[in-house]
């Protein structure tokens, strides 16, 4: 999904760049962002295949996500009925097949599930002695993990950080669930994929 903000003739595409940009507008609630440590995390965070985590939880004895094969199916009639709209679901589908193929290969689910879960047990590590992610001021960088950490415990991996294990994330993320913010922003971190 390509995350795009028009402001006047400016377009912002990407999701950091656009978070950066509407941090740097005018404010009072401007949030710690420009500094190297904080954007590394962000992009780190954003560095991460989310619908490995997602489908890789419901796959048939084959390795294939009915989901993702249905999807495959309304982008290419989507494709054919809306010739408008060709070029940007050619790069939709290419992005389908990629998913899907990462999905039927164990390894490379394991991959990607191993680096995630090396992001919260680092999240952990930095967290040690300090209230947020990169020191004690909350960053763009505790946005953004904030919601890794729901996605995270959607998809069934809450048990990254429960039990002991790396034990200076439950309580940033109760910490960061208490904030008005989450509640008002409307994430979700329990229930399935379509309640997202």
């Amino acid at each position: 999904m390509l995350t795009t903000l028009q402001t006047g003739d400016k377009m912002v595409t990407d999701t950091i760049r656009l978070v950066n940009h509407i941090n740097a507008l005018p404010g009072p609630d401007r949030t710690l962002g420009n500094n190297a440590h904080v954007q590394t995390w962000m992009s780190r965070i954003m560095s991460l295949h989310y619908g490995v985590l997602l489908y890789s939880g419901s796959l048939e004895s084959d390795r294939t996500s009915p989901t993702m094969i249905s999807r495959a199916e309304n982008l290419q009639a989507m494709q054919r009925t809306r010739p408008e709209l060709a070029a940007v679901m050619a790069k939709r589908i290419a992005g389908n097949t990629r998913l899907q193929a990462i999905l039927k290969d164990p390894d490379k689910v394991a991959e990607h599930i191993d680096t995630a879960r090396v992001l919260v047990a680092d999240m952990s590590d930095a967290l040690e002695n300090k209230l947020f992610i990169c020191g004690n001021g909350y960053s763009l960088a505790d946005s953004f993990a904030t919601a890794a950490l729901a996605r995270f415990r959607l998809h069934g991996f809450e048990d990254w950080w429960s039990n002991g294990a790396n034990p200076n994330v439950a309580p940033y993320y109760a910490k960061m669930i208490a904030r008005p913010s989450f509640t008002k922003a409307g994430v979700v971190d329990t229930g399935a994929e379509k309640d997202l």
